[in-house]
């Protein structure tokens, strides 16, 4: 009878655990919007849009993150639409991977009330709710240690070397993602030393060694099979080599790490006591698996005190072995309530009061914690970054490029930076691996629109904000020393896809002009460059005109600004001085398909005077017919 309840309230436990793994994910996937990480993030959505676009990582696109995480994101971008939501929905996924191993591990130390509680503690982790919806790859790689960790405990409790083989596989599938969780390895062979040395007639040596070669195989095979596929040596440099180098940059400071995890915990005093009351009880009942996951929740700690440069978002390690502990004091509050109740058992009682007052204390921090999930769904983005990619989407095409040191603007705006550039973080650049030289030498070879420079690291590179200050033509200031420079600037006469001259005015020459994305559609655009020379000062400011004129020359579609947008008028060109004028002529959906014509000019918006136009033949009287005919296919 009493096991018959027993299966029942296991069975309910494991739905239990199933419906609350299933409730984060609809939580998270309903609130993966209206959040933005920074710059960290907007590099990670970058690098996976390059790739998905075809461009290879590492030999290509510079990315110091695992492949495994750079190629589960890319996939994202494939399966669910190229969105942020989309990679975000990766990081959730791998997430719960996490909750539920998180769940099972606590359950294997003390109970389904453990499990559960384990979980609940993990998700009301703020933390881990911020970075499990963001496209990072700390709580995807901590998932997968989580779960190797489950999976070597279950080793231990039956003996069965597929056991072991899926959790050193499992570990080396998160190495994939970041190597930080290399520390997890080791309670993964102390789990094994346990099973070799616990009975009392110890198994051979011979048996450990094959045990211990045979979970070390598994984790090294994903990254043979992984370096089957890539470039070795780009990957080595990026993912070892650079981070090697750039560790000599940052000087590391054990006792500032210290302290900074040390204020961690204290932000986060509920879970930590809850932790620590759930390691004294398991270390009392002496369990192997207690004190595995015990020294894998130290190794961290100590991976963590000794790490330069040290971010917040590596604290989120701690989150997972801290949850399983924490979730143990309601597996012993739950064992010491069932049992009958003794009037002399004052330990028990003792005990009982003691898990209670924690649990309470736990309780009463939840206000400060909910407060801060709210704060989580309200997009954290600065005036700065919404500016500046409201601009550059404004002021770009969508094939081109934008150099930044802001990946997430470039990514807001819909635009692609040049794959050697999808990450220009403080490691690449104090480790000397992107220099000024090197960047020029990009920059110059993209020919990118606009560069941006938002976030201070290419404040680090002072000789190329200087020549790109040179080189573009304009500026848009932000507060402090924030700049986007953009028009590039000619000094020599471009390669033009139809060249064309023309005189306006006496003072304006026509050079010529390129189609782009053609051929055109109804209810499509025409992409249209065109190219002037100052000959003369000019003192007016004149509006350029656009028509598309069908055979009849009636006026069928129409584009008229200043030039540039209005960012740089005629009164404000040099003489000699090249401007490349760009024009987005929208076409109406009836639009009849057939073969159309394009005239321009220019005219005085106040009086609505044409310029004179002196040239070739289809450039006579106050407009200029160009040459190209424009085809609308249907």
């Amino acid at each position: 009878m009493n096991s018959g309840k027993g299966l029942r309230g296991r069975d309910i436990s494991k739905w239990a655990l199933g419906v609350l793994a299933l409730l984060f994910v609809l939580w998270q996937a309903n609130h993966l919007e209206g959040f933005n990480w920074g710059y960290d993030e907007g590099v990670h959505l970058m690098i996976a849009r390059l790739v998905w676009s075809g461009y290879k990582p590492y030999s290509e696109v510079s990315a110091t993150q695992g492949p495994l995480f750079v190629y589960s994101i890319a996939l994202g971008f494939g399966l669910l639409g190229t969105s942020a939501a989309a990679c975000r929905l990766v990081t959730v996924l791998y997430a719960i991977i996490g909750l539920v191993a998180v769940g099972l591990t606590a359950r294997k130390l003390g109970g389904w009330p453990s499990g559960l509680s384990a979980a609940v503690l993990l998700i009301l982790a703020p933390e881990f709710t911020r970075l499990s919806k963001a496209a990072m790859a700390d709580i995807p790689a901590s998932s997968m240690a989580t779960l190797a960790i489950l999976l070597s405990l279950w080793y231990l409790y039956t003996g069965r070397r597929g056991w072991l083989i899926l959790a050193g596989l499992t570990f080396g599938l998160g190495c994939l993602i970041k190597l930080a969780i290399a520390p997890a390895l080791l309670p993964i062979c102390l789990a094994i030393l346990y099973f070799h040395t616990r009975s009392k007639q110890p198994r051979s040596w011979q048996a450990l060694a094959k045990d211990l070669v045979t979970v070390l195989f598994m984790a090294v095979l994903p990254g043979l099979l992984c370096l089957s596929i890539l470039d070795v040596r780009a990957a080595c440099e990026q993912l070892i080599v650079l981070r090697l180098q750039a560790a000599r940059a940052f000087p590391l400071d054990a006792a500032a790490n210290a302290r900074w995890i040390g204020q961690y915990l204290m932000d986060n005093i509920g879970l930590s006591i809850l932790a620590v009351w759930g390691t004294l009880l398991l270390l009392a009942q002496r369990s192997p698996q207690a004190v595995i996951v015990l020294i894998w929740a130290l190794a961290i700690l100590l991976a963590l005190t000794f790490h330069s440069p040290l971010f917040f978002h590596h604290m989120s390690y701690l989150l997972f072995p801290m949850a399983i502990l924490g979730g143990c004091v309601a597996g012993d509050m739950a064992e010491r309530l069932r049992r009958p109740w003794q009037p002399m058992a004052w330990r028990r009682g003792g005990l009982l009061l003691i898990d209670l007052g924690i649990v309470v204390g736990y309780v009463l921090t939840l206000p400060a914690i909910a407060q801060e999930h709210r704060t989580l769904l309200v997009a954290p983005g600065t005036t700065l970054q919404t500016d500046a990619a409201r601009f550059i989407s404004d002021m770009t095409w969508p094939d081109d490029w934008v150099v930044t040191d802001d990946q997430a603007v470039a990514f807001w705006a819909d635009r692609n930076v040049p794959p050697p550039l999808a990450e220009t973080s403080f490691l690449r650049i104090n480790g000397g691996w992107l220099t000024d030289q090197q960047l020029i030498a990009l920059t110059e070879e993209y020919k990118p629109w606009a560069v941006a420079s938002l976030s201070g690291r290419f404040d680090l590179l002072p000789r190329y904000l200087n020549w790109a200050k040179e080189h573009y033509r304009l500026v848009k200031p932000y507060d402090g020393e924030a700049r986007t420079y953009y028009l590039w600037r000619y000094t020599s006469l471009p390669l033009i896809q139809h060249p064309q001259q023309a005189v306006l005015g006496q003072r304006i020459r026509f050079l010529g002009y390129d189609f782009h994305h053609s051929p055109f559609k109804p209810g499509g655009q025409i992409y249209l460059t065109l190219y002037w020379q100052a000959l003369d000062r000019i003192d007016e400011d004149y509006t350029v005109f656009t028509h598309l004129l069908d055979s009849e020359g009636q006026l069928r579609a129409q584009k008229d600004n200043p030039p540039v947008n209005g960012l740089l008028p005629t009164s404000a060109w040099e003489t000699e001085e090249i401007i490349q004028d760009r024009y987005i002529i929208p076409l109406k959906p009836d639009l009849a398909p057939g073969e159309y014509q394009l005239e321009i000019g220019m005219y005085q918006l106040e009086t609505g005077q044409r310029l004179e136009v002196r040239g070739e033949p289809e450039g006579e009287g106050d407009r200029i017919l160009l040459g190209k005919v424009v085809e609308v296919l249907d």
